[in-house]
């Protein structure tokens, strides 16, 4: 822990478009209005206790870091009060010009985010879920306390962090991180004033999911899992992965970003099978996702019925993978799929259960060991602790072991 400085003289600077700013310890703050956030939800003390019954008029303290403050921690020292840098005001500035497409953009993250983690338990959060039906819902079930102006650049800009407290989990509080308008991470209440870097990209998120990946294959076959087809479990990129991502490309239009790289980096999987031993369970929804030539297919298909495929609405998208009973050869629904042109860098999955995109949707099943349909079936006896030990917990505010499906 730093030392604290002897000297307690109240330091205070001014610097617009901030609000009048004084120093405590760590970092400066102040009080503002942002009319955009307007409206959420409105506390004043613990996170469980409204102090309103009345919705927030915008206020929030704005919490700037100090330059120099990552270098004094590393060294056990506190920050000095070094007044805000030109990124941090350009950042503030923008967050200011540009409040509701900001405000926007954070809730249609947090929606896409949480509401299906809400779904997981859909019984116990029925009541919530029932009056979340879009993003502005979110509001009656949050508060923003905390805007934090971080002063690390990332690519050039200083971030912007939203700090929430929420009704469905108030011990650990939400946050999001932005930087230029963009959403950079959502997680607990740390992610807004956590800096964030190159490691957590598309690029790193994807290589995380494709070691995880890896590591859940080896656990299974020294389990003595069967792999229903063993050649197609985890076969790596194909070798001419960058001609298909071109086809599609060259025909419809552009591949999401997350999609080109898990083909590129981990290409395809699939965990189909059993194990003699584990039962109770007559869907666990396997992970699989398709590689780059299933989509080459499915184009090919489009073409040579382009015309009517247009005139039923029915155009192309990229297989992902089959809904959880065609997995278990059993008659189901249309196959997932994310849409081309590309909508986004990580994409909304279309035909999922859960609203998420397809990063999202991967670290959700690896959350949940790959077999996300055990959530359902509390009695079942696979092993999942043990093949789970160790491995990244994908969504610290969902418990693997909170729910009876855990078994030794």
């Amino acid at each position: 822990m730093p030392k604290k400085p002897t000297k307690k003289t109240k330091i205070s600077t001014a610097v617009p478009p901030f609000p009048p700013l004084h120093w405590a310890e760590f970092y400066w703050q102040g009080k503002i209005r942002l009319d955009a956030w307007a409206g959420f939800q409105s506390k004043g003390g613990p996170y469980v206790a409204r102090s309103s019954g009345q919705p927030s008029d915008g206020e929030v303290r704005v919490i700037v870091m100090s330059a120099n403050e990552a270098e004094k921690l590393a060294k056990g020292q506190y920050p000095d009060p070094i007044p805000p840098i030109a990124e941090q005001v350009q950042a503030f500035e923008d967050l200011l010009s540009s409040q509701v497409a900001i405000r926007d953009a954070v809730l249609l993250a947090m929606f896409k985010k949480y509401r299906p983690l809400l779904q997981i338990d859909a019984e116990k959060n029925r009541d919530v879920l029932s009056l979340l039906q879009k993003p502005d819902d979110l509001m009656q079930f949050m508060e923003l306390p905390s805007v934090y102006v971080l002063a690390k650049r990332f690519r050039g800009s200083c971030s912007i962090g939203f700090q929430f407290r929420s009704e469905w989990d108030p011990e650990h509080g939400l946050g999001v991180l932005t930087n230029r308008g963009k959403v950079l991470d959502i997680g607990l209440g740390e992610t807004a004033f956590t800096d964030f870097s190159e490691r957590d990209t598309l690029r790193a998120r994807i290589d995380r999911i494709g070691k995880t990946i890896s590591s859940i294959v080896q656990r299974l076959k020294e389990a003595g899992y069967q792999f229903d087809r063993p050649a197609e479990v985890l076969p790596g990129p194909e070798a001419n992965v960058a001609a298909s991502i071109a086809r599609i490309e060259q025909v419809v239009g552009e591949v999401p970003l997350a999609l080109k790289l898990f083909w590129q980096r981990v290409g395809s999987v699939d965990f189909s099978g059993s194990h003699s031993n584990w039962k109770g369970c007559k869907l666990p929804n396997p992970l699989m996702i398709y590689p780059a030539s299933v989509a080459i297919a499915e184009l090919e298909d489009f073409l040579a019925d382009r015309r009517e495929r247009l005139r039923s609405n029915f155009p192309y998208a990229i297989p992902i993978c089959p809904d959880a009973k065609h997995k278990a050869d059993v008659s189901g629904g249309m196959w997932w799929s994310v849409s081309v042109p590309a909508e986004d860098d990580d994409p909304l999955i279309h035909n999922c259960d859960l609203t998420l995109t397809f990063v999202d949707y991967l670290e959700w099943v690896l959350h949940f060991g790959g077999f996300p349909g055990l959530i359902q079936s509390p009695n079942h006896t696979w092993p999942m602790k043990q093949l789970l030990r160790g491995l990244p917990s994908w969504f610290p505010n969902v418990e693997r072991d909170s729910y009876s499906v855990w078994v030794s």
